[in-house]
């Protein structure tokens, strides 16, 4: 590797034999910019990963990262889950919310990540990373993924679905990255209609994802 950079530093790249030049695929650089775009965080395998980063993160070029979260009220009964679709810029690039009724929190986080998974295999996206902030759900997403085994049938649905989506990563943030997709979370119990895809963002997230955006270029943070 040395020896072509020399080469390359000198102007003469176009001396070297084409297998030498063309031998890194579009994948591999994709995969090569997640990893570095992931380069401070702790790597469980190379689907599941935990960032410490307490703010929202573009991904890298290339990549679209959608933010799942769920919502559930023990005092209304109520429960809903919500996601947000963002490119490397921080543009919206689609969401969804989706009213369960009643559940446990657990289950709202585990509805946002399967519903967030559907998403993403109904428009076709390539190149995703999906990011939750329940840590519980992300272990259990983990453990069954790699045991082949679990008696949640929500969990059954994620791991066979990320198995379909193999340029999927599924990684946990703490809250202060996920803002966007608590906010559309509890968007949910307010609608209390079904499942809902999203054209365009609402009213009141605007200002949230341009927050978003500056702390990304500012390095500030969301308050934890």
């Amino acid at each position: 590797m040395e020896a072509i950079e020399d080469v390359l530093d000198n102007n003469e790249a176009k001396e070297q034999p084409e297998e030498l030049t063309n031998k890194v695929s579009d994948a591999e650089v994709l995969e090569l910019a997640y990893a570095k775009h992931h380069s401070a965080t702790f790597v469980i395998s190379n689907v599941f990963s935990v960032p410490f980063n307490l703010k929202w993160e573009p991904p890298p070029l290339g990549w679209l990262k959608i933010n799942t979260d769920g919502s559930a009220s023990e005092s209304l009964g109520l429960a809903g889950c919500g996601g947000i679709i963002r490119d490397n810029k921080g543009l919206w690039m689609g969401g969804f919310h989706s009213f369960i009724g009643s559940c446990s929190s657990l289950d709202a986080e585990l509805w946002g990540i399967l519903r967030g998974m559907m998403l993403v295999k109904k428009k076709e996206l390539k190149y995703v990373i999906l990011e939750c902030d329940s840590k519980d759900a992300f272990e259990l997403i983990h453990k069954a993924k790699y045991s082949g085994f679990t008696c949640n049938r929500l969990i059954g649905r994620i791991v066979k679905l990320s198995s379909e989506l193999t340029n999927l990563k599924i990684s946990h943030v703490f809250r202060g990255s996920n803002i966007c997709g608590d906010w559309l979370a509890k968007f949910s119990l307010s609608r209390r209609f079904g499942v809902a895809e999203l054209t365009t963002p609402p009213r009141g997230l605007i200002s949230l994802i341009a927050c978003d955006r500056i702390s990304s270029l500012d390095g500030s943070a969301w308050p934890v």
